[in-house]
């Protein structure tokens, strides 16, 4: 079993702070969380397939991309 972090803490707590971001500075942070929590799946699902090739693994999510569009409006989540 692996677990990913949540992709938001890891960028959030290194200084972004959403009060201060416009409209574009939203939509390019909630596109980097989403890059980020695709990037960490892959990585966990491609270090799983390794540690244990032909067997089951379990890769658990601390969140899921869904979960940033609840951070914009729709338009920009649909961008």
């Amino acid at each position: 079993v692996f677990t990913a972090r949540e992709a938001a803490t890891v960028l959030l707590s290194g200084g972004v702070d959403f009060s201060q971001c416009n409209s574009e500075q939203v939509f390019e942070v909630q596109n980097r969380i989403v890059r980020l929590m695709l990037t960490l799946e892959d990585s966990y699902n491609a270090i799983c397939e390794a540690a244990n090739p032909g067997e089951k693994c379990l890769v658990v999510c601390d969140r899921g991309i869904m979960d940033a569009s609840v951070y914009c409006d729709k338009p920009t989540w649909q961008r």
